[in-house]
């Protein structure tokens, strides 16, 4: 499916929406086009690959990597053992993918139930320390 035909198709959805609900005739477009733009974001968040464009169209290579990772791991487990020939990128991203998770898993009470302010807080600290080290000024 292409770009073009998405969103054609999440703005006839917006406005058959409309259209059986009870909006008032001067707000029908806005809403509906408002409601396709919603459709539209919700299908390509969910599933990506599916409306690349036809000259694009491969799973991104992260969505590839967790793939091979969760065959890897599959494989692992089934027979003890598994073929890894994998490309560099490719080992980097299921490299990237396990630390990610193992990070979380490491971290799960503050997951589950840190504060919002706190998770705030933490987002600011790294984003300033992410800033810092682009502009040379810390080596962490």
């Amino acid at each position: 499916m292409t770009q073009n035909d998405l969103r054609i198709l999440c703005t006839a959805l917006g406005f058959s929406i409309v259209i059986t609900g009870d909006v008032p005739a001067g707000k029908q477009a806005l809403r509906a086009t408002t409601i396709a733009r919603l459709i539209e974001s919700f299908c390509q968040t969910s599933v990506p690959e599916a409306f690349a464009d036809e000259h694009s169209r491969q799973v991104t290579p992260a969505a590839e990597a967790e793939r091979l990772l969760e065959r890897y791991i599959a494989e692992l487990r089934d027979h003890g053992s598994a073929r890894f020939d994998f490309d560099r990128n490719t080992l980097l991203e299921m490299y990237e993918l396990l630390l990610t998770q193992k990070l979380r898993h490491s971290q799960k009470e503050f997951y589950d139930s840190a504060p919002d302010d706190v998770i705030a807080n933490r987002v600011l600290q790294m984003a300033d320390e992410r800033i810092q080290r682009e502009e040379g000024g810390a080596e962490s």
